[in-house]
């Protein structure tokens, strides 16, 4: 049986508010809400945003404090908190703006983005509390940045000119490592010299097992996963398993050794006698490139 799905009644005013066409969306909520019995918070919010836009910054708080009156859901909270703390710094009462900033914050307050870019904050945005309200903002946000182990392999990141250990003026390889996703992965550009096998790894901590994990894609198509890395003694350790041609498992080793600065070394072994003895596979050194 098919379903009689009625629109939305705030579908006129919900449009022109995504339009950016706040003052045509203020009338038509407003002619909604006189004949309402039971209106969404949603739509007081929308219209108290249109109002906050239009800079009638008295009317946009009438309806922010109406919403607050009615105990929504804390990601409500934080959001209407949030304007009025725009609003109040737009109206220069720079106490009240930080006081319901805090109180965005700890509501779970994520828009770290607004606090960074938007005008409303202006008048209060190099207040050392909007700093530090920003901080715990930006925390949560981004976990990863402030995560101590999550920087565990931070001294890999940078731009390198790759070598053979063994024959140190034979240049192998340019990587370019970076730190993306809000800092929570580690990606390496890896780009052989005069030979083929380019490829990408994306390097992640699990707060969860507390190791690091590597996934590594080659222009071949093949693909290893490195797992329980951890940083110990100066170096990142992954261990990994490969399958010999008889369907024999051989355990090895992928390390990474933080040399200082500029250098690191890289090299990854494998053992053919189920871990008694391991021979290098390859063995490189970093050397960070001078900009």
């Amino acid at each position: 049986m098919a379903q009689n799905i009625q629109p939305s009644p705030t579908r006129g005013a919900d449009s022109l508010f995504f339009n950016m066409r706040y003052k045509e969306a203020i009338s038509k909520y407003n002619a909604y809400l006189a004949t309402a019995s039971n209106p969404l918070n949603i739509t007081y919010a929308r219209l108290a945003f249109s109002n906050h836009f239009t800079g009638d910054y008295e009317e946009a708080i009438k309806y922010y404090n109406l919403i607050l009156s009615k105990n929504p859901l804390p990601a409500l909270k934080a959001q209407l908190y949030s304007r009025m703390a725009m609003t109040y710094a737009m109206k220069m009462n720079k106490e009240k703006a930080l006081v319901y900033l805090d109180s965005a914050n700890a509501n779970g307050y994520l828009n770290a983005y607004e606090m960074e870019k938007f005008k409303d904050f202006d008048s209060i945005r190099n207040l050392p509390r909007f700093k530090d309200i920003y901080q715990s903002v930006s925390n949560r946000v981004y976990p990863c940045k402030t995560q101590p182990r999550a920087r565990d392999f931070d001294f890999w990141i940078g731009t390198w000119e790759v070598y053979n250990n063994q024959y140190p003026n034979h240049r192998v390889g340019t990587s370019v490592v970076e730190s993306v996703s809000g800092d929570c992965t580690i990606l390496e550009n890896w780009y052989a010299f005069n030979s083929p096998g380019d490829g990408k790894s994306q390097n992640w901590y699990n707060p969860t097992t507390g190791k690091w994990t590597q996934m590594w894609i080659g222009s071949g198509g093949g693909a290893t996963q490195y797992n329980d890395g951890e940083y110990k003694d100066g170096a990142m350790r992954f261990k990994y398993t490969q399958t010999d041609a008889q369907g024999v498992v051989q355990p090895g080793n992928f390390v990474f050794e933080n040399l200082g600065p500029d250098k690191v070394r890289q090299y990854q072994d494998i053992s053919s006698d189920g871990g008694k003895t391991f021979n290098i596979m390859f063995d490189f050194i970093y050397i960070r490139k001078k900009s």
